[in-house]
C-alpha cells in the first residue's frame, strides 16, 4: 500500500472510532435513563470494561507523549527504544478503541434486550463480549511487545551464548 492510502485508512478508522464514541455515550446515557432496561453500570462485567478502557487510555497517553516528544525534538524515544514505533502505537490505540467501543455498544444493547429477541439469543450471551475484548486487547499488546523485544532478546541470547561458542 502507498503511504497516502495508509494515511487515509488511518483517518477513516479514527473517524469511525469518534462516531462509535458518540454512539456509545448516547446509548449509555440516553438508553439507560430514558428508554430503561438493564443498567450497564450495575452489571458485574462492566468492571472488565472499565479496566480495559483504562489500558486503552494509557496507550493513547503514550501515543500523545511520543508525538509531543518528537515534535519538540526531545529524544526520550531512544530511552524507550521506540524510534519509529509511534505509528505502531497509534494504530494499536485506534484498533483497540474500535474494538472497545464496538463491544461496549453490543454489550449494552444485549443487556437491554434491544439487539436480539431474548428467545433467540439469551441475555447471558452479552457477557461474552468483555471476554472477547479482553483476549483481543491482550493479543494485540503482546504481539506489539514481542516485535519490540526481538532485537533485545537476540542481543541477550548472543551475550549469554558467547562463552559456549
Amino acid at each position: 500500500k502507498s503511504e497516502v492510502s495508509k494515511t487515509k485508512f488511518f483517518y477513516l478508522k479514527l473517524g469511525a472510532s469518534v462516531v462509535l464514541f458518540v454512539w456509545a455515550l448516547w446509548d449509555v446515557s440516553f438508553g439507560t435513563f430514558v428508554i430503561g432496561g438493564h443498567s450497564l453500570w450495575s452489571d458485574s462485567s462492566y468492571v472488565l470494561f472499565r479496566g480495559l478502557g483504562n489500558v486503552i487510555l494509557v496507550i493513547w497517553a503514550v501515543n500523545v507523549c511520543l508525538r509531543i516528544w518528537k515534535r519538540n525534538e526531545i529524544s526520550y524515544e531512544k530511552c524507550f527504544e521506540s524510534v519509529g514505533k509511534g505509528k505502531k502505537i497509534r494504530i494499536l490505540a485506534i484498533d483497540a478503541s474500535l474494538a472497545y467501543l464496538g463491544c461496549l455498544i453490543l454489550f449494552n444493547k444485549m443487556l437491554r434486550g434491544s439487539l436480539f429477541d431474548e428467545k433467540l439469543v439469551p441475555i447471558a450471551f452479552a457477557h461474552s463480549f468483555p471476554i472477547i475484548l479482553f483476549l483481543y486487547v491482550v493479543q494485540r499488546i503482546v504481539t506489539s511487545l514481542n516485535e519490540g523485544l526481538k532485537p533485545t532478546m537476540a542481543y541477550l541470547s548472543a551475550v549469554f551464548s558467547a562463552p559456549f561458542g
